[in-house]
């Protein structure tokens, strides 16, 4: 019974989590895009080095010459605990709603995560703890960042 409240409660988390990403990204995130040609050079030289690494191959005597064009996009959203901690005393917390999703789902996958695995049983007990040690530990520092 456990197992499934505290399991339906890591996926509510999750879904706030991945939620608060979209709409930080969709409020506040910064959008650079890249294309050209040095963009395709970097991106196959990326996937071979990884190939090369799982094949145990030294990446320093391979060369690769490539032809076509790349496209890469990158978002960056950034939120300090200072800035919620202003918000929420001004009760403005539609501009830090992102922001505040990001965290309350990080803490609830953590500490429903861990808990999951603790109503399991067994060895995941442990890692069930550790989890949850993580998320109280990090919620912690959270609130500690956000009162200087």
């Amino acid at each position: 019974m456990l197992v499934w409240l505290f399991g339906s409660l890591a996926v509510v988390a999750l879904a706030i989590l991945v939620a608060g990403f979209v709409l930080g990204a969709k409020q506040r995130g910064e959008t650079s895009t890249r294309e050209g040609p040095e963009v395709y050079a970097e991106m196959v030289q990326r996937n071979s080095s990884r190939e090369s690494r799982r094949e145990g191959q030294s990446v320093l005597k391979q060369k690769t010459w490539v032809g076509g064009t790349g496209k890469s996009g990158q978002v960056t959203v950034t939120y300090t605990s200072k800035e919620i901690a202003e918000a929420w005393r001004q009760s403005n917390l539609k501009s830090v709603a992102p922001g505040l999703m990001i965290a309350g789902g990080l803490l609830g996958v953590f500490l429903f995560g861990g808990l999951t695995l603790v109503s399991l049983g067994g060895i995941l007990v442990l890692v069930g703890v550790g989890l949850v040690l993580m998320g109280g530990y990090g919620f912690w520092q959270f609130l500690r960042g956000a009162s200087r």
